[in-house]
């Protein structure tokens, strides 16, 4: 037998009935042709059902701010220090250098001062 994935309206609203009036999750599944873990998940939490849940690590700096990250660092000629204090950025410097050579192909090399 085949089951679809998430419930529709339609078939949210008619297990909500058949939760009112007192049928277990059973009997709602085989009338709706659902699954019962299907309708057990939906009235765990009516409210949440069919969300995407994100997973893994969230970024700490998008897309926007690696664009500027690369304008500081090619037109406005500064070190990975000064980017990341000019954009107030909470992340390692090292995670600047990272960006630069995975992205655009920069190397980030130390500013020799000549002697006078």
């Amino acid at each position: 037998m085949y089951y679809k994935i998430e419930l529709s309206n339609e078939n949210c609203g008619q297990t909500e009935r058949m939760r009112l009036i007192g049928e277990e999750s059973g009997e709602t599944a085989v009338a709706i042709n659902r699954h019962r873990n299907t309708v057990s998940n939906y009235l765990k939490d009516p409210d949440n059902y069919g969300c995407i849940k994100h997973s893994g690590h969230i970024p700490t700096v998008d897309q926007r701010i690696k664009w500027r990250i690369r304008h500081l660092a090619i037109n406005e000629n500064m070190s990975c220090r000064q980017i990341k204090v000019e954009l107030g950025l909470i992340v390692r410097r090292q995670r600047i250098q990272q960006y630069l050579k995975h992205n655009i192909g920069l190397r980030c090399e130390n500013k020799i001062t000549e002697t006078r």
